[in-house]
């Protein structure tokens, strides 16, 4: 049989709690930490996805359009015509469209080649996406 604990292994295991407490926040603090910026990342990974869909969405609508119309006149930038679905506040769409003239083309082509450029850039946060098509 043991007899009564002296003052100093009440103090050792006093100091293994308190060491015990300290990393299990420590560890704590670094979970917590992980799963907030994974949610960030989520977040920007979901947003990104969210303006791609918007502007691939606004190039297969000028795709459908002829190259007459309205949506392929040069100029810009212009808002977005074709989303469906409302942009989040902050957010920006537009579409730049330029008249392209290539003299560098080949020999079995008379003449230079003339087609539209459309570029549709969607914007927001400090990030930017552009996608582009062309029309003969």
């Amino acid at each position: 049989m043991s007899g009564p604990k002296h003052g100093r292994e009440r103090g050792y295991v006093l100091a293994e709690a308190l060491v015990g407490g300290v990393v299990m926040m420590l560890a704590l603090v670094g979970v917590f930490g992980a799963l907030s910026r994974g949610g960030e990342h989520v977040g920007r990974a979901l947003a990104d996805q969210n303006a791609a869909q918007r502007a691939t969405e606004q190039l297969e609508w000028m795709r459908g359009q002829s190259s007459t119309a309205a949506a392929w006149t040069a100029g810009g930038p212009k808002p977005c015509q074709a989303l469906l679905v409302a942009l989040p506040p902050g957010w920006t769409c537009t579409v730049t469209v330029t008249e392209v003239t290539d003299t560098l083309v080949d020999t079995s082509v008379t003449g230079p080649l003339f087609y539209k450029r459309a570029v549709v850039q969607v914007s927001y946060r400090d990030t930017s996406l552009s996608l582009e098509a062309l029309r003969w």
